[in-house]
């Protein structure tokens, strides 16, 4: 919080989360940034809180988002009821979407932005020619969700792909920043309930029940005309 980035108490709810579970929310908003330029793979997250951004102040540390989930999506507050009641989204109680799920920040320690105690021990260093770098940069990578990178869901959609270019970018690995080729073997179809629904009734129902309508018109015409 002290960077400006806070994880607020409440589980992100998704009406059209993965495998049909409001509680996975699928994330396919991505700001202008060096983790996620060209990355076209959504993310998916398991039981994810929601960070909210303070006020950019003039300073030494910047903070931006990074991922947010889709405007159908909001942060239930009512946590002690979730496991046994279907959530409902409570106006003026819950966190209304898009949330952010993901932020980052850099974090710049300059000479002018050092105190006297670390400006005094600089000169000692000088004295005894350890030279020591004007500038001090951090980085700051923060996510509302920690399942989303284990051993079970790491393959998931783009979830590697975001993890592994969010590495890079803490580390100043530009050039390995990059979007992996998808494995064909981890390729998912993401179909919602009605087209499940379609995709079973049409070819297993509708499309024989057709054929024989067909097939029962032309025999009956046959045996008129005979």
């Amino acid at each position: 919080a002290e960077f400006g980035i806070s994880v607020l108490n409440d589980i992100i709810i998704d009406p059209r989360g993965y495998n049909n579970n409001y509680e996975q929310p699928i994330v396919d908003t991505y700001a202008e940034h060096e983790i996620t330029n060209d990355l076209v793979y959504g993310s998916v997250y398991f039981g994810a809180r929601s960070i909210e951004l303070s006020e950019q102040e003039a300073g030494a540390t910047y903070w931006t988002w990074l991922a947010k989930t889709g405007e159908t999506s909001w942060g239930e507050t009512n946590l002690a009821d979730l496991k046994n009641t279907p959530p409902e989204f409570d106006e003026g109680g819950d966190n209304t979407g898009p949330l952010i799920i993901a932020a980052t920040a850099e974090i710049s320690n300059s000479q002018e932005n050092q105190t006297d105690d670390s400006i005094s021990q600089s000169k000692e260093n000088l004295k005894k020619d350890i030279i020591e770098p004007e500038t001090k940069n951090a980085r700051l990578a923060v996510f509302g969700d920690s399942d989303w990178i284990n051993n079970l869901y790491f393959l998931t959609l783009g979830n590697h792909a975001l993890a592994l270019n969010t590495i890079h970018w803490l580390a100043e690995e530009y050039d390995l920043i990059a979007i992996p080729p998808n494995d064909p073997s981890y390729d998912r179809i993401e179909l919602s309930s009605s087209a499940i629904s379609s995709a079973f009734y049409i070819p297993v129902l509708l499309i024989p029940l057709m054929l024989s309508v067909i097939g029962f018109v032309r025999i009956h015409d046959r045996r008129k005309r005979g």
